[in-house]
């Protein structure tokens, strides 16, 4: 996933995905919802980081639709993209593929235009 990006940009892959960590803990923080304690101190996987993503995810969808297509908004993801996944069995997965992929865009803009 973290592929995608070009990582000459960054010290190391491993710092490329600790900034998206701490990203994604920002993002989150602003609703409320917090990883793990450690989260953001050591390089997680991507298949740990899209399961604490999944877990957040289906608890903001229990406190309601409203407050969930808030969070959605405030990441800035692609509405169509988000539409596409409404009503599939794996919605949250994917959904937290998204998100994760969206976090990883905001560092890496925010690196390559500050450099």
């Amino acid at each position: 996933m973290f592929d995608q990006f070009d990582l000459a940009l960054f010290d190391s892959k491993e710092d490329f995905i600790w900034r998206t960590q701490k990203q994604l803990v920002n993002e989150f923080e602003k609703f409320g919802y917090t990883f793990p304690e450690g989260f953001q101190d050591q390089i997680a996987s991507t298949d740990v980081i899209l399961g604490y993503i999944e877990f957040l995810l289906s608890q903001l969808i229990q406190e309601g639709e409203t407050r969930f297509f808030s969070f959605l908004y405030t990441l800035d993801l692609q509405q169509s993209r988000v539409e596409a996944l409404l009503g599939r069995k794996d919605f949250i997965q994917k959904l937290a593929y998204l998100v994760l992929e969206r976090a990883a865009q905001k560092v890496y803009t925010k690196k390559k235009f500050s450099s």
